[in-house]
């Protein structure tokens, strides 16, 4: 059953295959200018919305189906690429947007003896990708 999926990284647990993500975590702000003001309290100027980030860590695991080297690759090479995509959870489009991966970090857990990782983790990060500046800011 897929659980969601980025640009070709499907996220899935089966029988045969278990891919799946926690510690997942969606955050939204705004920006802000700060003018300080001399005897009161700076003022704040609302400048509009930031991008929207998410991040996630991915475990893969060999004996559950997952070639966890293959896997890790294959999402470096999307934050390498600046690939935009859907990313959908459930049926769900997050955030109605596209999004890019602009960082990873991954950690080998276990080895086995020929020096193939058994288990890894992944931390991801998104960030929302807008494909052009929006006509009032040109």
């Amino acid at each position: 059953m897929a659980i969601g999926a980025f640009a070709d990284v499907v996220f899935e647990v089966n029988t045969d295959r278990v891919f799946t993500f926690d510690d997942f975590k969606y955050d939204v702000k705004s920006r802000y200018a700060r003018h300080e003001l001399i005897n009161a309290e700076p003022v704040l100027e609302w400048l509009g919305m930031d991008t929207q980030k998410i991040t996630l860590t991915i475990t893969m695991t060999a004996t559950l189906g997952v070639n966890p080297a293959v896997e890790m690759e294959k999402v470096r090479q999307l934050c390498l690429s600046g690939e935009a995509d859907w990313l959908v959870i459930g049926n769900t489009v997050v955030g109605g947007r596209l999004w890019v991966i602009t960082e990873t970090s991954s950690k080998v857990e276990a080895w086995d003896n020929a020096g193939n990782i058994l288990v890894g983790k992944m931390d991801v990060t998104f960030e929302s990708y807008a494909a052009e500046v929006p006509e009032n800011d040109r």
